[in-house]
């Protein structure tokens, strides 16, 4: 019966180590497998001959690709093995801005988990990400290689204060996808179960 099945949204940890206004001004964070569906051509081409560096923390066939494409484009890139999920909450405590183009995506780890550490997420905008982004609300959703510059400029050069984005991104997540919501989750359910 489809009353028994429940969804249940990947669930992360807020950790806010870093004020935002002490975060790299510079330096640009993304997360995901180095394949297709990740899109990071996209991202490489929405920096291009800007002064900022595009750290990535993962693996996959498409490294020497974009190592080229990013010295190609004029864009300093660094790709970074990955690493713990412990360690990726406190690297992630350095960055303003964590972005996303990826083509598809389920229920976004990686992106919740940015946003659980305060980071304003730039995300190409596909049905699953406007589940969580509320558009110049909690973060940005972008269509192309020229909004993703402009906004990033903007984060960025301080043209404006986003520490309200950033604000809206951690209520998110709290209210939302943290551990302590998914366990009270988890046990009213049980309750349900135990009561039926």
């Amino acid at each position: 019966h489809i009353n028994k099945v429940v969804l249940r949204p990947n669930w992360v940890k807020v950790n806010i180590t870093k004020d935002f206004s002490e975060r790299y001004t510079n330096k640009i964070i993304s997360v995901g497998r180095l394949e297709k569906q990740k899109d990071y051509g996209f991202l490489i081409k929405g920096l291009k001959k800007t002064d900022y560096q595009l750290d990535i923390f993962g693996e996959g066939t498409l490294k020497d690709e974009l190592i080229s494409l990013s010295k190609a484009n004029g864009l300093e890139l660094q790709i970074n093995e990955p690493v713990s999920n412990k360690a990726l909450l406190e690297v992630l405590n350095n960055y303003k801005v964590f972005i996303s183009t990826s083509k598809f995506e389920g229920n976004p780890k990686a992106v919740l988990e940015a946003m659980g550490s305060g980071c304003i997420v730039v995300a190409r905008k596909n049905e699953n990400i406007k589940e969580i982004i509320s558009n110049n609300v909690n973060g940005f959703l972008i269509n192309d290689e020229n909004e993703l510059r402009k906004i990033v400029n903007k984060i960025l050069k301080d043209e404006i204060d986003f520490e309200n984005i950033s604000k809206n991104a951690i209520e998110f997540v709290l209210n939302n996808n943290s551990l302590e919501k998914f366990i009270m989750d988890e046990f009213k359910e049980y309750q349900r179960l135990n009561s039926s």
